[in-house]
This record gives C-alpha cells, structure tokens and sequence, in this order.
C-alpha cells in the first residue's frame, strides 16, 4: 500500500447504544468511529466506535497504533 486515508464518522444514534454521547454541533446523541482505507477507499481496518462527545482526533496515536498493529 503506497497511500492510505484516515477520517472519522459521527453516526447519529437515535436508539442509544454503547457508545453514545451528545454532540452539539450535530444536535443529536452520536457515536464516532474512525476508519483506515487504501487509497481506493476500500476500509482495510477501523477502531471501536467511541461517544459522540469526542472529536475524531481523540487518543489519535492510541487508536492509529490498535488498527495497524491489527493489520500485521
């Protein structure tokens, strides 16, 4: 893989869940989740979705560090 992408997602919860916490700037309880593509935009890994109240950089080299390890 000569390029990879990562982004995050807040993914409204209506119904509640694990980890689900408000999020202001969406109005509405979220859960956010990061994910690793190739370049292609193909998820080659991801990470336990956290609460909404978190933005997506939270604990960023903790989480980076669990999905690679998980690809080797």
């Amino acid at each position: 893989m000569s390029s990879v992408q990562l982004d995050g997602t807040h993914t409204p919860a209506k119904r509640g869940g694990e980890a689900v916490a408000y999020q202001g700037r969406k109005k509405c309880k979220t859960s956010n989740m990061l994910i690793l593509s190739d370049s292609r935009g193909i998820p080659i890994a991801c990470r336990d979705p956290v609460a909404g109240n978190h933005n997506d950089a939270f604990e960023l080299t903790k989480n980076f560090d669990g999905m690679v390890t998980s690809l080797q």
